[in-house]
């Protein structure tokens, strides 16, 4: 069997692709809103359209293991979990653009693309994926020590004239050389420069926040995705790599809560950065100096230095308690929005 989670309200879902030789199968979606629909098919099409979000659980069942099953492509069918472990002849597998934060791969030994772009996933496992000549895991939750170590099980491999895409997470380092190098050398084609020194970085929030989704409102970030920690004695610790995080604080007794952003790139691909309406008391941006528009409105901020962010055209800072601004450094500034502050005739004029 294989199995899908999906939370999808769709009166049409259905696998985007399916090549199979072999028996067809039958596919089973359950919970407790839709009841049980069964269907014997390669590709079924399902009404999914009572649902009310909740998980179904869909279970694919074949009578000959699976053995003519060689592509599978379930992409955008908003699925939460999938186990294909038993399909150990697919050659073609896609489940990008859903919503999946592990998977395994590592009996898939006939493997050549793999697509999972897209998703939450935090770590993968390729060691008994040889034959992989096409791997996409750009925008996942992929840590460097984990990209590092695709960049060089791929390289060992020895494959040639594959495509890697893994833009959109922390970032390779140093470690993967010569393994980069290599795979450039042997016709790949990689969607990141190659690795040099990591230039460590650090922001800083602070948010009173009890919110079951605190997450920043707008992020542009052409860079590696950043480390999020949110700490305190209530909620614990909690960490993402993502450019825009979501956090459950809902734990949180209204207790300030540190939260550090980690680049490990300097922020150089940092933008734009807007947290407004979050319940922030202090916030340090001071590293993040390619900022050209930067929003925090609506918080209950007291003091903030804008004087390191040379690029920043649109700062909006409306309705919290700032006393006092230096734009001295902002010369590029065409939009300050400051109003509902704390701001002294002295410092407005």
């Amino acid at each position: 069997t294989m199995s899908i989670t999906t939370t999808s309200t769709s009166n049409a879902w259905s696998p985007r692709s399916v090549t199979n030789t072999g028996n067809a199968f039958v596919w089973e979606a359950t919970n407790a809103v839709i009841g049980t629909l069964t269907q014997t098919a390669n590709v079924p099409t399902f009404d999914f359209s009572s649902n009310d979000g909740s998980p179904i659980n869909i279970t694919i069942t074949s009578n000959d293991g699976f053995v003519g099953l060689t592509r599978f492509q379930v992409y955008t069918l908003d699925i939460t979990a999938i186990d294909a472990t038993a399909a150990v002849a697919l050659d073609n597998f896609h489940v990008q653009a859903n919503n999946i934060s592990s998977i395994d791969i590592s009996t898939l030994s006939d493997l050549t693309f793999f697509r999972a772009s897209g998703n939450n996933i935090s770590t993968l496992d390729i060691t008994g994926n040889s034959l992989l000549n096409r791997l996409e895991v750009d925008n996942n939750s992929l840590t460097s020590s984990e990209l590092d170590a695709l960049v060089n099980q791929l390289d060992a491999f020895g494959g040639t004239d594959g495509i890697l895409n893994l833009a959109g997470n922390q970032g390779i380092t140093e470690a993967a050389q010569p393994g980069y190098d290599n795979l450039i050398d042997k016709g790949w084609t990689i969607d990141v420069d190659a690795p040099g020194p990591p230039v460590i970085a650090t922001m800083s929030i602070t948010t009173t926040s009890t919110s079951n989704a605190w997450s920043p409102r707008s992020v542009t970030n052409t860079g590696n995705a950043f480390v999020w920690e949110a700490t305190n004695a209530v909620i614990g610790t909690l960490t993402q790599t993502a450019n825009v995080p979501t956090f459950d604080f809902s734990s949180n007794d209204g207790s300030p809560i540190n939260i550090t952003i980690t680049s490990n790139d300097g922020f150089v691909g940092l933008t734009r950065f807007q947290v407004y309406t979050l319940d922030i008391t202090a916030i340090d941006a001071t590293a993040a100096v390619a900022l050209d528009n930067f929003h925090v409105q609506a918080n209950n901020i007291s003091s903030i230095d804008i004087s390191t962010l040379s690029d920043l055209t649109f700062f909006r800072a409306s309705g919290n308690n700032i006393s006092t601004l230096d734009i001295t450094g902002n010369s590029l500034l065409n939009r300050l929005e400051v109003d509902n502050n704390s701001l002294t005739s002295s410092e407005l004029d």
